[in-house]
């Protein structure tokens, strides 16, 4: 592990604490169309962090860097993005914020 690891270990931490913040003052409402499409994507991004968790197996790691002797992925959800895991982690966070109607949580 080296310095720029721990910094963006340390930043994810942040955001993610951060998250779990409600500022009164920036909800919104919508229709509840609105909720329930968000809804679908939560559930969309949900599968895909599940299936590139599972893919990744033993690689996985906390640490931007790449494991010693790790194996690079490309085929199942990791042949679409180089990155799954972070992609289903903004979908989820930017449309649980449209669904707990807070702009201060799409914002993070």
């Amino acid at each position: 592990m080296n310095h720029k690891d721990s910094t963006f270990v340390i930043i994810q931490l942040i955001l993610f604490a951060s998250y779990l913040i409600e500022i009164e003052s920036l909800r919104f409402t919508s229709p509840k169309y609105i909720q329930s499409i968000s809804i679908l994507f939560i559930l969309f991004a949900s599968i895909i962090l599940f299936i590139a968790l599972i893919q990744l197996n033993i690689n996985i790691s906390i640490f931007p860097s790449t494991k010693k002797n790790a194996k690079l992925i490309t085929n199942g959800v990791f042949k679409y993005s180089r990155h799954p895991i972070y992609s289903a982690l903004f979908l989820l966070t930017f449309f649980g914020g449209i669904y707990f109607q807070s702009v201060f949580k799409i914002g993070v």
